[in-house]
């Protein structure tokens, strides 16, 4: 009975690292190597604005599982797609279709992390940086961090949505708060691929000023921003 139990739980084992696999490495590479296009769309703006117009039966699916797999991986360059996104669909649209990729991404790359467990996530990433932000998520300041990755342009993400399956951070409340954070920086992305369809140039420079304007306003109050948070969390938590 043993021998069958350890039999099953080998077997389990090898189960999940195929899915974790299949889904970090086998669906990126089946896109890029196997659709057609798809990885010539990421060498320019325009080069992406081009292949969703070339679909425009699907470029919605497209577009939502770009924004899906780009969480998931990390490795697509976001900013090239939102601004094509605001280019293709507008604004209202391709925020909705941003956000909802995002969440769905962020989701998979949580329950993947949760499911699977820490020793599997290793394989794909470094064991050192992972403890570090799964140590962060584990702490009173889990919220403010997140806001502040999130938030702040140009720092990495990839990491943090395994982290926090990693970590006793819920599902909801990380989810809600990276979409959150994330939104303004998707927002000016896709606006500046919007206004610059329209050839909207005072519109593009007060969006930037808006955005940066947020974020120094974070960084300035970020202490009662943590005050504030650190209370939310153990509300939250407790």
């Amino acid at each position: 009975m043993n021998e069958r139990a350890a039999k099953i739980r080998k077997a389990i084992s090898y189960l999940k690292i195929a899915l974790l696999f299949a889904v970090i490495i086998g669906i990126p590479v089946y896109c890029w190597f196997g659709i057609e296009g798809f990885s010539e769309a990421f060498k320019s703006r325009d080069a992406m604005n081009a292949y969703l117009a070339a679909h425009e039966d699907t470029n919605v699916l497209i577009y939502l599982g770009i924004q899906a797999l780009q969480v998931v991986v990390g490795v697509i360059p976001g900013q090239i797609v939102q601004f094509a996104g605001g280019y293709v669909f507008g604004g209202p649209l391709a925020y909705g279709l941003s956000i909802a990729g995002a969440a769905i991404g962020t989701t998979v790359s949580f329950h993947l992390a949760r499911h699977l467990g820490r020793e599997l996530v290793l394989l794909i990433f470094k064991e050192e940086r992972l403890a570090r932000f799964v140590g962060l998520m584990d702490t009173p300041r889990a919220f403010t961090v997140i806001i502040l990755v999130y938030l702040v342009p140009g720092l990495p993400k990839d990491l943090f949505p395994y982290a926090a399956g990693l970590s006793h951070i819920r599902a909801l409340p990380f989810l809600g708060l990276s979409l959150l954070a994330r939104s303004p920086a998707m927002v000016a992305s896709l606006l500046f691929g919007s206004f610059l369809r329209d050839g909207n140039y005072f519109g593009m420079g007060v969006i930037a000023a808006i955005v940066a304007a947020l974020i120094a306003l974070a960084f300035f109050k970020r202490k009662s921003l943590l005050r504030f948070l650190t209370d939310v969390h153990g509300r939250v938590s407790g």
